[in-house]
């Protein structure tokens, strides 16, 4: 009889230990947000993750007196989105599983104070650093347009300097804010929203390995390794990537094609100022070398046929122009890991890849030493 009790005793202990793990797991990966909304008794508050594609509703409440809870699962802490029914803005910030507090006003839910996430006091350490930098950029930046004004040379290239020497400051701490806090997803996501710019493929590979196993399933870890294979795929020395893209007119234009002359890919749009004020210098580069085997070939990521079409018009673009207007969607841009624009590849006459990313001056001595 006391052997039966035994095996009772620990058969309950063993099915009490399996419910007191599954219940710890489940509240690790659990998350409620208390919030209230001063200035709001009623309407409906909404949370979303931020994907490439676009806002994914997560978690939907009533509000009540101004108040709301939000619940859901979350498996790594990670970026998101709360809005409230019939605001277009919102306030984004970082989601972990746990209890939080979200207090705001009605009319600016920007100054919202949000507790119980160490992740987003992690990141908004982190952005506060950073408006640090942005506002000695913007300062040199008022600066340099009023010495461009001026036509102080002189001053404009030591503007010019001035920021760049910011810029290398700025890398630099957010690698080390990185290489620092790389046990946060905060670590990596900053690593895709802001290094995946900058740096090529070796340079992004390094700071990818400094991530822990245990982050491999991020969706910001595996934007970075998708962008570091797209950099490889078009480095240097490699084929480049063919496509297909309609043209200006409805009709289908193969890179592959344009084989036996030097093509020059630009990525740009008609909302992008500093493509369009590149476009005087490559109209003259194209006008000087389209005989001798040069061409232009232009993409564009808009997603308005007729603005897209107005702005080729108004800035008498001859080359062909081409785009499946799905903007941050477009083939080509996926392809080779564009993440800013203006961006350029320049292939030679058998679709080799002889240069990335040059400025009009970089072209023009390039073309010179090529075709002349």
């Amino acid at each position: 009889m006391t052997a039966l009790r035994h095996k009772l005793f620990f058969l309950l202990l063993l099915l009490f230990c399996i419910s007191l793990t599954s219940c710890i797991n489940q509240d690790r990966d659990t998350f409620t947000i208390s919030g209230e909304i001063k200035g709001l008794d009623q309407g409906t508050v909404s949370l979303y993750n931020l994907e490439e594609t676009g806002q994914k509703l997560i978690v939907s409440s009533d509000i009540n007196n101004g108040k709301f809870t939000l619940k859901g699962k979350i498996t790594l802490p990670e970026m998101v989105l709360l809005k409230t029914e019939g605001k277009m803005l919102g306030v984004t910030f970082f989601l972990q599983a746990g209890k939080i507090r979200f207090i705001a006003n009605a009319d600016s839910l920007n100054g919202a104070s949000i507790t119980g996430s160490e992740s987003n006091d992690l990141y908004q350490n982190f952005h506060e650093e950073m408006q640090r930098y942005d506002e000695q950029s913007r300062h040199i930046l008022e600066r340099y347009v009023q010495a461009k004004s001026n036509s102080d040379t002189s001053l404009m290239n030591n503007l010019f300097a001035a920021n760049t020497e910011v810029d290398k400051e700025r890398i630099l701490f957010i690698r080390t804010f990185i290489k620092q806090n790389r046990e946060s997803n905060v670590a990596v996501y900053i690593a895709a929203t802001q290094l995946i710019y900058s740096m090529e493929a070796d340079d992004l590979e390094q700071v990818t390995n400094d991530f822990p196993p245990r982050l491999k399933d991020s969706k910001y870890l595996k934007l970075l390794l998708n962008q570091i294979k797209a950099l490889k795929r078009v480095s240097i020395g490699q084929p480049a990537p063919d496509f297909t893209l309609n043209d200006i007119n409805n009709h289908p234009v193969r890179l592959s094609g344009l084989k036996g002359k030097i093509i020059f890919v630009d990525f740009w749009a008609s909302w992008c100022k500093p493509c369009r004020e590149e476009h005087p210098e490559l109209i003259a580069i194209h006008q000087k070398y389209k005989d001798k085997k040069f061409d232009i070939l232009s993409i564009s990521i808009d997603e308005d046929m007729s603005l897209w079409k107005n702005a080729v018009k108004l800035d008498k673009l001859a080359w062909t122009q081409v785009s499946d207007l799905k903007g941050l969607n477009n083939v080509a841009l996926k392809q080779y890991g564009v993440v800013k624009i203006p961006s350029n590849i320049l292939i030679d006459e058998n679709g080799i890849i002889l240069a990335r990313n040059i400025k009009p001056k970089q072209l023009s001595d390039k073309l010179k030493q090529l075709l002349e």
